[in-house]
């Protein structure tokens, strides 16, 4: 495929100051991502394309941008998923990252689940800004006929990508716990996406 419109930003720093970013995260000092050239850069790209929202997913990687953005009159939308609503949030400077980007007045955090906002609001992170927007299927959108359920199997399907965090061998365990629990259910599972196996 071709995208003409894609332009592509690389975010690149000096050997020293690289190293230098590494300790200060390592030791939990500092967490920016201030950069005078990507900002350059960025601040280029968004001058001729105008845009009226600009949207990051993943809030660690929010930092690039927030980090890097002069024009405060943008919204950003920041959605945290699921490492940068957990894990992560073990950073004090991650933490005191977010609590000053997501209290100006155009950052609007959203997230996957109640769980992660409440989360946030525990730890004094803004959300007062914030809207859950759940990232999944309404299981109760797809009722099946209780006649079909002998014949037919009932499929489990689990579309992404074969990496560890996706949890593919969670989704097995769980599987053959229920088909231990109910051993007459015709079921089936399939996983599907790419990457390693």
């Amino acid at each position: 495929y071709q995208f003409d419109q894609i332009e592509v930003i690389p975010f690149r720093r000096k050997l020293w100051n690289r190293r230098l970013h590494y300790r200060l995260v390592k030791y939990d000092l500092l967490m920016s991502y201030a950069n005078s050239s990507f900002s350059k850069k960025l601040n280029n790209v968004i001058h001729k394309f105008k845009p009226d929202a600009i949207h990051c997913h993943f809030g660690s990687e929010a930092l690039l941008v927030l980090d890097n953005l002069r024009n405060s009159n943008i919204n950003v939308f920041v959605t945290f998923h699921g490492y940068d609503a957990s894990f992560k949030l073990q950073w004090k400077s991650y933490i005191k990252a977010l609590r000053s980007h997501l209290s100006r007045k155009n950052v609007f955090p959203l997230f996957v689940n109640q769980y992660f906002r409440n989360k946030f609001e525990k730890i004094s992170i803004p959300v007062k800004q914030s809207s859950v927007v759940y990232c999944g299927i309404d299981s109760s959108l797809f009722k099946r006929q209780s006649k079909t359920l002998k014949k037919d199997p009932f499929i489990f399907l689990q579309v992404s990508g074969f990496f560890e965090k996706k949890g593919h061998y969670y989704t097995i365990q769980a599987f053959a716990l229920l088909l231990k629990k109910h051993k007459q259910l015709n079921a089936k599972l399939i996983l599907a996406g790419n990457g390693p196996t």
